[in-house]
């Protein structure tokens, strides 16, 4: 699966928006298939990058935000400056690992929450 295409999305419950990727696109369809209450998240949040030189506060915004307050993060692909924005996250984050992007199919919402980080730490 092409991980970097950006793609059309419409949605019943979170209406017309763009993907990223075709693994966001999954999840949505996942979302919509669970009956999940769910936007693509459009807030950023502020968190402090020590690895640049200059302008060392950045906006994390996470990809879709649930209705209970919890963020989903849909990340193939984990870096050190990933692990920056978690940590300096002040909500419940889900974040979905291309482990997890792939076995979308075999998991209900119980499933989804196991994956909850609470203020950078696995729950």
């Amino acid at each position: 699966m092409v991980r970097k295409k950006r793609v059309l999305h419409e949605s019943p419950i979170a209406g017309r928006f763009v993907c990223d990727s075709t693994w966001e696109k999954r999840f949505a369809v996942w979302a919509d298939e669970h009956g999940l209450d769910y936007r693509r998240n459009k807030r950023g949040f502020r968190y402090y990058n020590i690895l640049k030189k200059r302008r060392k506060y950045r906006r994390y915004y996470p990809d879709f935000k649930l209705s209970e307050g919890l963020y989903v993060e849909v990340k193939g692909y984990e870096s050190i400056v990933d692990r920056f924005k978690w940590s300096a996250f002040p909500h419940e984050l889900i974040i979905l690992r291309r482990d997890q992007i792939e076995s979308l199919d075999d998991m209900d919402v119980e499933d989804l929450l196991r994956f909850v980080l609470k203020k950078g730490k696995r729950s």
